[in-house]
């Protein structure tokens, strides 16, 4: 009982403490004789009223703590014996003047402290109606004034209290709903922080690397973090082929990429797909970004996209904006990096880079004890050639043998574009005969292609001549291998054209 006791509020504590107080004073008050009775009715009644209100205190005081969810019912019905024992006790005590009427005031503020404005009012009506009513007799006589001004008292009391609580509670109401404010928006910024900092983080990992391939599980990660998604895909689409640029995804499908079409969602539409993440739910995409050139797609659950408020559509549309610059300053890399060992006018590799790659192929050779051949071409008669048909015409034809020469060479052989009409193919892993074999394919080869001559007709033909020279048998350097090979191929072209030739006038057969 006492831990129940301890367990009571502040309301019940107050409400228990002047319950006690009230019947103490009322029984001390009643024992010294300072409780003026009203004629032999008083007397008679007053002790039992004293009983039965000690009593009902008691009852009361008890089931508090064995009703605990139940307070505010007890209450309520405290309320009308409560106030039945005052307009008692006031009817036995002498009326208006008696010094219980102090108890309808204490009942009507009591009520008005603790609980809602509806009660209070409630309270204090009562209070009064019941005060006026057993006041009836004063009411009739020459004291109805002072009578009539104790029962506004009563309710004033209860007015007023109710006023000052209300008030409170409406400043506590408010302070309450201004901290709520608060700190939504203190959660609310701190989220945006994080998606700054997520965004900077992003944009730093992406312009530092010209290889997206490694960050995209960096990004995926940051993103599932900051939006709480649980399964995503991040792509980027090259809208005129389709060729996915970018793509980055957890929890879904490796294949999801092929699904989606460029077309469909190139229009700004979200797209609902055909196809289930890892955990069972399914997708939809919408599009983040949408460029002349590509566009940027987000794919997760259809709940996840519906939830997405317009701040989380900004970051995301900003990260995909950072993706997007990352992606063109990887392609502007690749561009510059093929344009510095390209020859721009056959797509071959350019005289620097066949410099470095034969250096390369030859330590990687020697090395491992492998063959390597050297290729020297060079077109037969071409300046002949270039003046009857121009200039135009020569670049055309000097394209066209360069793609004779790549489709008869394999992956790994390095075709360049030495000089002028002069070109030259390192070949790895290939010995002095395989060498001899390539070279008389890209010979047979450029003898059969049919080149434009007059009146744009394909009627002309334009021959080539070939040296080899093969590692480590003709020579150890790849000085020597180059010195070599053109000797070959310089005696191809002084002893006829057209032919393949060897350091020693070895010879292919035609």
């Amino acid at each position: 009982m006492r831990e129940k006791l301890k367990s009571l509020s502040a309301l019940d504590r107050t409400y228990v403490t002047l319950r006690i107080v009230l019947i103490g004073l009322m029984w001390l008050g009643y024992f010294l004789g300072q409780i003026p009775l009203k004629g032999t009715f008083g007397e008679a009644y007053a002790p039992s009223i004293l009983v039965g209100f000690t009593i009902y205190g008691l009852l009361f005081l008890v089931a508090l703590p064995v009703f605990p969810t139940k307070h505010r019912m007890l209450y309520m019905y405290g309320f009308i014996p409560d106030l039945a024992t005052l307009a008692l006790l006031l009817r036995v005590t002498g009326g208006p003047a008696s010094p219980f009427y102090l108890g309808f005031i204490l009942l009507a503020v009591v009520y008005s402290l603790f609980f809602e404005r509806r009660v209070g009012i409630l309270v204090s009506g009562a209070s009064t109606a019941v005060f006026l009513i057993v006041s009836t007799n004063e009411l009739i006589a020459v004291q109805w004034f002072a009578t009539i001004i104790r029962g506004a008292v009563i309710m004033g009391a209860g007015l007023l209290i109710v006023s000052i609580i209300q008030n409170e509670r409406d400043e506590k109401s408010r302070v309450k709903e201004l901290n709520e404010e608060i700190s939504n928006a203190n959660e609310e910024l701190n989220r945006r922080i994080t998606e700054l900092h997520a965004i900077s983080e992003i944009a730093m990992v992406i312009h530092s690397s010209l290889d997206l391939d490694n960050v995209g599980k960096l990004v995926i990660d940051i993103l599932q973090k900051i939006l709480n998604l649980p399964a995503c895909s991040l792509m980027i689409i090259d809208k005129k082929n389709g060729e996915t640029l970018f793509a980055a995804s957890q929890g879904i499908a490796s294949g999801l990429p092929n699904m989606v079409n460029a077309a469909q969602i190139g229009g700004g539409n979200e797209l609902n797909l055909e196809m289930t993440a890892d955990d069972g739910s399914f997708l939809k995409c919408m599009p983040l970004l949408n460029r002349e050139k590509m566009v940027a797609v987000l794919c997760s659950d259809s709940g996840s996209i519906d939830s997405f408020s317009a701040d989380d559509i900004v970051v995301l549309s900003a990260i995909a904006s950072e993706l997007a610059v990352g992606i063109e300053n990887a392609q502007l890399y690749k561009l510059t990096k093929k344009l510095s060992i390209t020859d721009e006018l056959t797509n071959l590799f350019n005289y620097r880079y066949f410099c470095q790659r034969l250096e390369l192929e030859l330590d990687r050779a020697e090395r491992y004890i492998r063959p390597l051949s050297l290729l020297f071409i060079d077109l037969d008669d071409f300046k002949k050639y270039n003046d009857t048909h121009g200039h135009q015409a020569g670049d055309r034809a000097l394209a066209e043998m360069a793609q004779v020469f790549k489709q008869r060479c394999r992956d790994i052989d390095i075709v360049a574009r030495y000089g002028g009409e002069e070109f030259a193919a390192v070949l790895p892993e290939t010995d002095v005969s395989g060498a001899f074999v390539v070279a008389e394919k890209i010979r047979e080869g450029s003898a059969q292609h049919a080149f434009l001559g007059k009146d744009s007709r394909r009627d002309e033909q334009i021959t080539i001549s070939c040296g080899v020279a093969t590692y480590p048998i003709h020579a150890a350097t790849a000085d020597e291998l180059i010195r070599q090979a053109d000797d070959a191929l310089y005696f191809a072209k002084t002893t006829g054209r057209n032919r393949v030739c060897g350091p020693h006038h070895e010879e292919a057969k035609v």
